[in-house]
């Protein structure tokens, strides 16, 4: 019962405003909501011509898992394929998907420009439901620059693949390099924003002077290096992590000798394990350190712990 002078009661515009504002936000959240999904599948090729012996690549991807792979078989072009789901809003119209894919030749080297972006109504759940995969002939000498803004980006390299240079960045997702029996002829960057950093390497030769860099501003940092093989020259490899912690696992033998030095700002410096390396656990070095071909590692760990397993075999 409403007392007489009207206390307790609801005001008929306030039910009014209420009603209107609740419509709006289920209108609102209806016209955004990704109703429509589209399967999208779009291949791009870029011929080599007779005497090209090197590329440099640029590809853009706005969301979505990049991956580069170098082939044995096909010679005579440079393929990439678009494929996956994209979920667009009501508000969405035309195609979700853009491409932009550019190329010239400079004397013996093929230049590559691409990307490949989705509407501002459009989003996709998971970064693998698209997917962008670039084939690269292997006997192209390699410069590779990829950026994401949100999603993966995957490189590998395997045998006779020769990388000039590489540059591989991810704002909101993951960084994964594997190199194995390949050549490495100039700076290596892997870097994210906020995600996973991580370089597998496995008996790569490289050029003198090299330098590697893997890097994540809030993340993980991993590294797994096995080198038995001729290193070739020096290589110096930096790896930082502001906020997260940083991971190497190092195997060497022979000729190739390391030296570790890490720091840990807030956090520890530990040793999993230790073979043929002496020193404190900030400063490691192999007992045949320094040799004609040698590794150096800089590792920092602002706010994160520094984890370290360690192994030379003579």
């Amino acid at each position: 019962m409403h007392s007489p002078n009207g206390k307790g009661a609801v005001s008929p515009l306030l039910v009014i405003v209420l009603v209107i504002i609740v419509i709006i936000a289920i209108v609102s959240m209806a016209l955004l909501l990704p109703w429509k999904v589209t399967n999208v599948e779009e291949t791009r090729t870029a011929a080599v011509v007779e005497g090209t012996s090197e590329i440099d690549l640029s590809l853009d991807q706005s969301v979505g898992k990049v991956a580069f792979s170098f082939s044995s078989g096909v010679q005579d072009q440079v393929t990439m394929t678009v494929k996956g789901q994209i979920r667009q809003n009501l508000l969405a119209s035309g195609d979700p998907l853009q491409i932009t894919w550019t190329y010239d030749f400079v004397g013996q080297r093929l230049i590559l420009n691409a990307d490949v972006d989705t509407d501002a109504y459009s989003t996709t759940y998971g970064h693998d439901e698209l997917v962008t995969t670039v084939t690269i002939p292997s006997q192209l000498s390699t410069s590779i620059n990829v950026t994401g803004a949100t999603g993966s980006v995957e490189l590998v390299a395997g045998d006779g693949v020769v990388l000039r240079a590489g540059h591989l960045s991810e704002t909101a997702g993951s960084v994964h390099a594997q190199l194995t029996n390949c050549s490495l002829e100039g700076a290596f960057l892997i870097e994210t924003t906020a995600g996973s950093s991580e370089l597998d390497w496995t008996e790569v030769h490289v050029l003198e002077g090299v330098e590697v860099s893997i890097s994540t501003t809030t993340g993980g940092v991993e590294m797994n290096v096995l080198q038995t093989t001729a290193l070739g020259g020096n290589v110096s490899v930096s790896a930082s992590a502001n906020t997260g912690g940083v991971k190497l696992h190092l195997s060497i033998e022979g000729q190739t000798s390391a030296r570790v030095a890490s720091s840990a700002n807030l956090g520890s410096v530990s040793v999993e394990g230790s073979v043929g390396f002496t020193g404190s656990n900030e400063d490691l070095r192999s007992n045949n350190y320094p040799s004609q071909e040698k590794m150096d590692f800089a590792i920092d760990a602002n706010l994160g712990g520094v984890e370290l397993n360690l192994q030379y075999l003579a």
